[in-house]
């Protein structure tokens, strides 16, 4: 699809979906994988000053019902494959458009005369789970998005002929902004459905993709690569970088950090960094203040640890219908990350821990006690505590270390949460203790659970298809 018949297939989706009573601030659901119509659906939404409301796939149907009622969504936009987990949500009640005959019927019969609103217009509303496990609706405007790309495009170098190729998912915030930064720059986005290096091969290949995002085992994706990479100059991984270090030196190698709240990426590492320092995250991106600050909110100085502020445009203004939750999390104009950094005397930031308790499997947000309030439902766990442990596949794994009353297996467990959870979710690595260590409050001691976390003698459960 070409910018022009991107910019005139939305244009035309934005006065169809005028005309069918879609109006300011109405939220339109999107439940589909990553198709060019989620795109043409983004930009009609920003014409008329609508809000899309991304659903993650991977979502059991009672969350989605959740988010959409949470979210009072009007309208939605299906995709024919995913229809089945739309009907079992209740997300096909409401006035919708599948993304095949409907949409493209809705293109053809709309006008090219929609106006753009106000910047500071909610363009996206992503929910992400709070550490109670209720998910909060977070605002992300149309100003925020167009300087969460202007800082992408300058932190990748990004050029109008760039080919990025990525698996992210336009229901991730990281995949809006590493496809809209792409745009942004004159470049071209190929959007893959499958994260498997073949896939993601075929697709470099055929596109003369110049960057790659968010394949799975990246080692083992470039060695299977041609001799001459095609064109290939970078690399934007997630997890498992480390074997890229030392191998195909002539590529460019990229790490992220970011946030819901931050409209994607925030922080970035580079190859240079990486090979001295690889425990670093990297320096802010451009556009982005920032601050580390201890308790009391004072910065600390090089070589101590607090918590990583942020402010910026690219900054959510909240969280929808929860003014307490956007108060505390905005506190004195600086979005609190819950993150605990380390700055280093240049500038550069080394992750440390985690306010909020949380895991990161493949970029997406998992929490603690969500997983442990699922696994303490099951009849013979007796107590439970969950962690993140370094994962080959994921970077970073959900661990469950359990104290049983009666023999059970990891198996069953795995089992009873996918029953319970989204099968991201799901405890990858399982150890089995006769009870948790404990503080002098009676706290579960995390931190004696990684310490000793032992791949040789935990069990880790192979991946489902």
């Amino acid at each position: 699809m070409t910018f022009g018949q991107l910019a005139a297939e939305s244009a035309a989706l934005a006065t169809h979906l005028l005309d069918a009573g879609v109006g300011i601030g109405d939220r339109i659901t999107m439940v589909v994988p990553n198709v060019a119509e989620a795109l043409q659906t983004i930009f009609a939404a920003a014409r008329i000053g609508a809000t899309v409301v991304p659903i993650n796939l991977r979502l059991r149907p009672d969350d989605i019902r959740f988010q959409a009622e949470d979210a009072g969504v009007k309208y939605a936009v299906v995709h024919p494959m995913v229809e089945p987990l739309a009907q079992a949500a209740g997300i096909l009640d409401l006035p919708y458009w599948r993304t095949d005959d409907q949409l493209q019927t809705a293109v053809d019969t709309g006008r090219l005369d929609a106006a753009s609103p106000p910047g500071d217009t909610t363009l996206v509303q992503l929910y992400t789970s709070g550490t109670t496990g209720r998910p909060k609706g977070c605002l992300l405007t149309q100003a925020g998005w167009e300087a969460s790309t202007t800082s992408t495009r300058a932190f990748l170098d990004l050029t109008a002929t760039d080919v990025v190729a990525t698996a992210l998912p336009l229901f991730h915030v990281a995949g809006i902004d590493l496809c809209l930064s792409t745009l942004a720059a004159g470049g071209t986005a190929v959007l893959l459905n499958s994260a498997e290096p073949d896939a993601a091969w075929a697709a470099v290949t055929d596109h003369g993709a110049t960057i790659v995002q968010s394949i799975r085992g990246t080692g083992t994706f470039l060695r299977a690569a041609p001799a001459d990479l095609n064109r290939l100059r970078g690399v934007f991984a997630p997890g498992g970088w480390s074997s890229l270090l030392d191998d195909h030196e002539e590529l460019a190698l990229w790490t992220g950090y970011g946030a819901t709240e931050l409209c994607g990426f925030a922080v970035g590492n580079t190859r240079e960094v990486l090979k001295d320092r690889p425990d670093t995250i990297g320096r802010p991106m451009p556009g982005y203040e920032w601050r580390v600050v201890d308790a009391a909110e004072k910065p600390v100085a090089a070589g101590e640890v607090g918590e990583l502020l942020m402010r910026g445009p690219m900054v959510t203004p909240g969280y929808w219908n929860l003014p307490e939750a956007s108060a505390e999390a905005l506190r004195g104009g600086w979005l609190h990350t819950g993150d605990l950094m380390e700055v280093q005397p240049d500038g550069v930031l080394r992750f440390v821990d985690r306010l909020k308790d949380m895991v990161k499997p493949g970029g997406e947000n998992v929490y603690c006690i969500e997983v442990e309030l699922a696994l303490a439902e099951h009849p013979q766990v007796k107590e439970c505590a969950v962690i993140g442990v370094p994962d080959p596949k994921w970077g970073e794994a959900v661990k469950a270390v359990v104290a049983t009353r009666d023999e059970v297996s990891a198996e069953e467990l795995d089992a009873w949460c996918l029953e319970h959870l989204a099968a991201y979710k799901r405890p990858r690595w399982y150890t089995f203790v006769d009870a948790l260590p404990r503080n002098a409050l009676e706290k579960v001691v995390k931190t004696e659970l990684r310490a000793a976390h032992d791949e040789a003698t935990s069990v880790r459960l192979p991946e489902r298809t």
